[in-house]
């Protein structure tokens, strides 16, 4: 095994993948053979080294943590190197996508940069096969792109086109980023030019329109100092009106003039009228309330006049029913009247008695007297007697009832209107109480002046008074009013001037911007002329590489045919060789001696065991490279024997044991009972090592046994 460089002497893994707690594995430089069932854990092994080595696994953007584990994910490496051990660290950035922290340490437990000591790592490939890490005298490049196949990574190796080939990557890769900045930077360059063209073609419109119909009235077109004269004049009249806003100094920019002629205009609009409006409006509330008070005046002596004249109707119709008496007269009349009428009856219902008893004792000879007067007349004579007073009687009655009604209806008309007169006395009164309280409140509203004064006519004098003066204020606000929008039309002019005037430096800005944009399209033309030079040299550099590659490529076609064979023994497919019409890409086609071109896919042709085997032929045909000076030359292989049978097994054992000359294995596969037959036929019991994994825990991961010497 060559001795000049890194070799692996042990593993330490933990929350790796199936790890959790933290385990080490000997290696002790030589070869590890990884051995256990599927499922196990022999994966997270390799795995591990792949990423301790290159901070990615075979799969990019793979998990790699262990997600039942809360502890740190980390795996350590210890390399040696003629006699001084180095202990590579590297550590999971939790919360960091893939990111990882890695450091390598001396023996003196110095740390060290990774490509300080191991400057070819970066761009050594992550991925299944040989990894060569070399003590370069130069900066390598960047790792080759992940859409580069190991096994073109292992021909452009021992071809040493390596970084021919990375360069033409990188041409590539810079030439689809220089033709998308170039489409960019036009599409950019387009829209700002339409966008200066669309805004000065607006602009301009806009500037005619206004020169079609100038604010500033006739005349040439004024400069900014000219609008600047009239707005400083203009607010020198308005700061008239407004005492108390002090007069800008001169010199100031349009722009502040302008909003400091605003700001003048709405106060000097709201000083000129505001005094006009509230003197109206109070003027306006006076006058309604002494035509308030006026009607009310009005109300009040009408209503007085039609009690007084209705007082007077009712005197007259009580004097007509009293006539001439009162009503205590009428009164004891009236008494006087029903005690008449009260005898009277009395005496018609006593004489009526008598007649009724005199018609029933005439026969009576011992009863002729008068039971009244107890006189003894004759019969006949005492009946007429009695009838005669009886009829006198009764026609005394109804006249003595007459007069009685009479006197009643004279007494009841004479009352009613007596009582009506003092109703009308008493609204009469309330009516002057109300009066004198308007009359009150008319000489308060009037003044001190109008107290000597006819009460309606001074009223009426001062209503006259305020409906001329309002007449004035509305017209002194009128002239407000036109003022104001005079000035309005004023500040519209100067507004309109200041817009003009930022057209006009909007319009030189474009102008500066349209030729900014000119000389960005001179430097986009040198930047597409740049590109075509870069993709003259690229094509260029790939045309050479490809007359290099189709100068070697029949000794390497023999090569991999060779190593082919002996893995396979196919009866049908036994060429391989490289599809030139792809070159600089390799492809690999199979092919037989009777139908040599153009040969197939590899994948249309070949079971699984074939196509696993060509997987390894790259590192079988070019293992005999000595000359390079390695640090580390480790081949990881990860259950290569995937549908081999055993006479195949046996074979790549075989070839795994001269490869084991010149680099180190480490190699992990099912096949337990096999290789545990091999190992031992094909390599000294000093130069491996076997990693029995025997189960997995969930909580302790892969369960290993360590044996050495080919023993378990």
């Amino acid at each position: 095994m060559n001795g000049r460089g890194f070799r692996l002497q042990q593993i330490k893994v933990e929350g790796f993948k199936g790890f959790t707690a933290s385990k080490t594995i000997p290696v002790n430089g030589k070869h590890v053979f990884i051995l256990g069932p599927n499922s196990y854990g022999k994966s997270s092994i390799v795995e591990g080294i792949r990423w301790g080595l290159f901070g990615s696994t075979r799969r990019p953007s793979e998990v790699v943590s262990n997600q039942g584990y809360a502890g740190r994910c980390r795996v350590e490496l210890l390399l040696e190197r003629g006699g001084e051990e180095w202990t590579l660290k590297r550590t999971l950035i939790r919360g960091v996508s893939g990111g990882s922290d890695a450091d390598i340490i001396d023996k003196f437990g110095q740390s060290h940069l990774l490509r300080e000591v191991l400057p070819q790592l970066e761009s050594a490939p992550a991925g299944e096969g040989a990894h060569m890490i070399y003590s370069a005298q130069s900066a390598p490049l960047r790792r080759l792109a992940e859409d580069i196949s190991p096994f073109e990574r292992t021909i452009y190796s021992y071809l040493g086109l390596t970084d021919v080939r990375a360069a033409i990557i990188r041409f590539e890769q810079f030439m689809e980023v220089q033709e998308n900045t170039e489409r960019e930077l036009a599409e950019k360059v387009d829209e700002e030019r339409n966008n200066i063209e669309s805004e000065l073609s607006r602009l301009t419109e806009q500037r005619r329109r206004i020169i079609e119909n100038p604010p500033w009235g006739g005349g040439s077109v004024p400069t900014q100092a000219d609008t600047t004269s009239r707005i400083e004049e203009f607010i020198k009249e308005l700061s008239a009106v407004v005492p108390s806003k002090s007069i800008p100094p001169s010199g100031m920019e349009l722009g502040f003039l302008i909003t400091e002629v605003e700001t003048l205009f709405e106060s000097a609009s709201r000083a000129k009228t505001s005094e006009a409006e509230a003197a109206l409006r109070e003027t306006e509330e006076r006058l309604k309330q002494g035509q308030s008070l006026s009607a009310e005046l009005s109300n009040l002596t009408w209503q007085i006049e039609q009690v007084e004249s209705e007082s007077t109707s009712t005197e007259q119709s009580l004097a007509r029913a009293l006539a001439g008496e009162t009503l205590d007269t009428l009164a004891k009349a009236i008494e006087n009247v029903e005690q008449q009428v009260e005898e009277t009856a009395l005496l018609h219902d006593l004489q009526k008695k008598a007649r009724i008893w005199l018609e029933r004792h005439l026969q009576d000879s011992e009863r002729q007297h008068c039971p009244v007067c107890e006189q003894e007349p004759q019969a006949g004579d005492l009946r007429d007697n009695l009838d005669k007073r009886i009829e006198q009687a009764s026609s005394r009655e109804v006249e003595i009832i007459a007069k009685r009604d009479a006197l009643r209806n004279q007494h009841e008309e004479a009352s009613r209107q007596a009582e009506r007169l003092n109703e009308l006395h008493e609204r009469s009164a309330s009516l002057q109480q109300e009066w004198e309280q308007v009359k009150g409140r008319i000489l308060q509203f009037l003044g001190p002046d109008s107290k000597n004064q006819d009460t309606s006519s001074a009223l009426q004098k001062h209503i006259n008074e305020l409906d001329s003066t309002k007449t004035i204020l509305e017209k002194r606000l009128q002239e407000a009013t036109e003022l104001q929008q005079e000035w309005k039309r004023r500040l519209d002019r100067l507004q309109e001037e200041m817009r003009f005037h930022g057209i006009q430096e909007r319009l030189l800005e474009l102008q500066k911007q349209q030729q900014q944009v000119k000389r960005v399209e001179e430097q986009l033309k040198a930047l597409t002329l740049f590109g075509d030079s870069v993709r003259t040299i690229a094509d260029a550099l790939k045309a050479a590489l490809n007359s290099t590659l189709k100068s070697d490529l029949p000794g390497i076609n023999e090569k991999l045919t060779e190593a082919f064979g002996t893995l396979t023994e196919h009866p049908a497919y036994n060429r391989v060789f490289i599809d030139e019409s792809s070159l600089p890409k390799l492809e690999l086609r199979v092919a037989s001696d009777d139908a040599p071109l153009p040969g197939w896919l590899p994948s249309q042709v070949l079971n699984g065991q074939a196509l696993n085997a060509l997987e390894l032929v790259p590192y079988f045909a070019f293992s005999e490279l000595t000359d390079v000076p390695f640090e580390v030359y480790l081949l990881l292989l990860d259950d290569p024997t995937q549908s081999f049978d055993i006479h195949h097994i046996d074979i790549l054992v075989a070839k795994l044991a001269e490869l084991g000359k010149r680099i180190q294995l480490v190699v992990a596969s099912h096949e337990v009972n096999h290789f545990q037959r091999l190992l031992p036929e094909y390599f000294g019991s000093d130069d491996y090592g076997v990693v029995c994994v025997t189960g997995f825990s969930r909580q302790e991961g892969p369960i290993l046994e360590i044996a050495h010497g080919g023993g378990y």
